[in-house]
């Protein structure tokens, strides 16, 4: 118990005069019951409103699987009663590994690929980490530039924060008083509920975000949201809208490794993998004990695709010898004319 009123009196002594101690306590109590969701499986639907220009109504659906910092995402088809996934990414260490199981409406077959998270092509894959969801007041895709103490925690921007009494539909509540250098934010907290988020206000100069959660109490975690509810208006008009539904299962269960490989995302033995993480790529075969060099003389799939890198190599060839020779005639011209201008003056 002393060590608890000792840490008040340093967080007290350190902090400004306009960020209480108890909200600096609240925050952490939300961030670190979010630390406790170790792993797990959610499926995800959210239904998307874009009203800017024409509106615009997307629906996507996805299933998502978070070890520690490991996560898949497989993207679902919007037929609830199809199986299968659509594409499945996931992202391990520094790799980013992508196999798209169904074929493109061309019947084409993008590649099975392996790429560093960090490249351009990598980057192209976003995975989004299902715990934060409920923190933000943006639409879930793009969470994928937020942390857990993105905003919640966060001092960035913050000129003064505290906590006042308050309730959210009938509920009493905690509130997070955010002073911030462009606007306010409060928070609304069911402290009875995990310290569960339920409500999000951010008014700017320039618009105003909103968040409402419902909660579902979920076996092996606690509270988590259900529903996520997001707005954001300019002026009077929402300009974005989105209506997320979570289906949790298996929090804080053990998640089997091997869904995270290549072969647990679905992609068959034989299978040919191009592992872009170096400067050259390998061009690999999935087999049982898992990934071997391709062997490019009885790899049927290969040799199409180094005939079209030769040809590719052989074209620009050809056309660098092309705009060399152009480039030398302009330049022969510009001589001969600024020569004859010569001579006739």
């Amino acid at each position: 118990m002393w060590i608890d009123t000792l840490l008040s009196v340093i967080i007290s002594l350190a902090l400004p005069a306009d960020i209480s101690p108890e909200a600096v306590q609240l925050e952490r109590d939300i961030i670190s019951g979010r630390q406790k969701l170790v792993s797990g499986i959610v499926e995800i639907e959210s239904n998307l409103v874009i009203s800017a220009g024409e509106k615009k109504n997307r629906r996507s659906r996805w299933r998502v699987y978070f070890d520690g910092p490991q996560l898949r995402c497989d993207e679902l088809p919007l037929n609830e009663t199809e199986t299968g996934s659509i594409e499945s990414v996931t992202r391990v260490a520094d790799e980013v590994r992508v196999f798209r199981p169904k074929p493109l409406p061309s019947d084409a077959k993008l590649i099975t690929g392996i790429y560093s998270k960090d490249s351009a092509t990598g980057k192209l894959y976003p995975i989004i980490d299902p715990r934060l969801i409920g923190l933000h007041t943006v639409t879930y895709r793009n969470l994928i530039h937020y942390t857990l103490d993105g905003f919640i925690g966060s001092r960035i921007g913050v000129t003064g924060v505290k906590v006042e009494a308050g309730e959210h539909q009938g509920a009493p509540c905690k509130v997070l008083l955010y002073e911030k250098e462009f606007g306010t934010a409060r928070v609304w907290v069911r402290t009875e509920l995990n310290n569960g988020v339920v409500a999000i206000v951010k008014d700017y100069e320039s618009k105003r975000q909103e968040l409402d959660c419902e909660l579902q109490k979920v076996p092996g975690y606690g509270w988590f949201p259900s529903v996520a509810h997001v707005r954001e208006f300019r002026g009077d008009k929402v300009f974005t809208e989105e209506n997320l539904k979570v289906v949790a299962h298996d929090f804080n269960r053990p998640i089997d490794s091997a869904v995270f490989t290549l072969r647990g995302m679905g992609a068959p033995e034989g299978e040919t993998v191009y592992d872009f993480t170096n400067e050259s790529v390998k061009i690999m075969r999935l087999t049982a004990s898992g990934l071997v060099p391709a062997d490019p003389s009885r790899d049927a799939k290969y040799e199409p695709i180094q005939a079209s890198k030769e040809n590719s190599s052989s074209a620009t060839r050809w056309l660098l010898i092309v705009n060399g020779l152009v480039f030398a005639v302009l330049a022969l011209l510009f001589v001969w004319r600024r020569r004859r201008s010569g001579w006739v003056s």
